[in-house]
């Protein structure tokens, strides 16, 4: 009898066992991927400058550095963007014990033209106290040279730089204005010329001149104004009642002959071109 116990209790055993192993599912094994939430894989964009103005000669190459929180593992960081013509990289690796590193970003414009670029650190990347997206503005510029003569300043400007960009819009930037009455650093100028060569022009911030006993005040440009200034008197006026109509270009001798009207927003003094401020280019 005990005999027969014991056989069966091997039997029951045998059959547990077999069982048991019968329920073990098999799987594949992958091995472990990044996990994204660390702070290794986690990052951010620094840039000093989200508008660049690239002279027509230059390299078309941007600089942007990339940093990581924690660099003590080695990362692989992913980009976006959404313009083409920039090639942004899909991924910039990172070894161990780097947290920050330059790439550089190649692209191709037209000359006198503007492109703009989004650039970001892939979404599930993006380190939450940092700066994971960048706008970047690009002009890319044609620089001629000039002369301006002006009547008002009662002065003439030599060789100054003037880019074109786009095609046919010109900007002049970084021009110190000192006479008597006036030491001011200028405003960027920015006009247009149509297809009948007429000049254009935005209401524009020019220099700060001292008024007598009033102190600074800032002055402006816009186009000719010939009505009664006194029209002129809150800046919402002059943006609706004034016309971007400034000039006329002659091409003929590469010149630029600009009527403007000087005024002080909010303030009340006027003054219109008694004869034209005159920009010709020399290349």
């Amino acid at each position: 009898m005990k005999k027969t116990y014991q056989t069966l209790k091997a039997i029951l055993l045998f059959v547990s066992v077999a069982l048991l192993a019968s329920c073990v599912e098999e799987y594949e094994y992958e091995p472990a991927t990044a996990d994204s939430s660390v702070a290794t894989q986690k990052a951010y964009i620094l840039t000093a400058n989200t508008v660049v103005d690239l002279e027509n000669s230059e390299p078309q190459k941007l600089e942007l550095t990339v940093g990581r929180p924690d660099g003590s593992a080695a990362a692989a960081i992913h980009l976006k963007s959404n313009n083409s013509k920039f090639k942004v990289p899909q991924s910039v690796e990172f070894k161990a014990g780097e947290k920050t590193k330059k790439i550089n970003i190649d692209f191709d414009m037209q000359p006198a033209s503007t492109e703009k670029v989004n650039i970001k650190v892939d979404d599930a990347q993006a380190y939450d106290y940092g700066n994971t997206e960048l706008d970047i503005t690009v002009n890319r510029y044609i620089l001629h040279h000039a002369n301006w003569d002006s009547w008002y300043y009662g002065w003439m400007f030599k060789n100054i730089d003037v880019m074109e960009f786009p095609k046919g819009t010109y900007t002049i930037k970084g021009l110190h204005a000192k006479a008597e009455w006036i030491d001011s650093d200028m405003g960027t100028i920015t006009f247009w010329k149509d297809s009948e060569n007429m000049l254009h022009m935005k209401p524009q911030y020019i220099h700060k001149q001292n008024w007598n006993n009033d102190g600074m005040k800032d002055y402006w440009i816009v186009g000719y104004w010939s009505g009664d200034s006194g029209e002129l008197w809150k800046k919402a006026d002059i943006d609706a009642l004034t016309k971007d109509e400034c000039g006329k270009y002659h091409p003929d001798d590469d010149t630029f002959e600009l009527w403007f009207h000087w005024y002080s927003p909010d303030w009340g003094w006027w003054t219109n071109n008694e004869n034209p401020e005159w920009i010709a280019l020399l290349d």
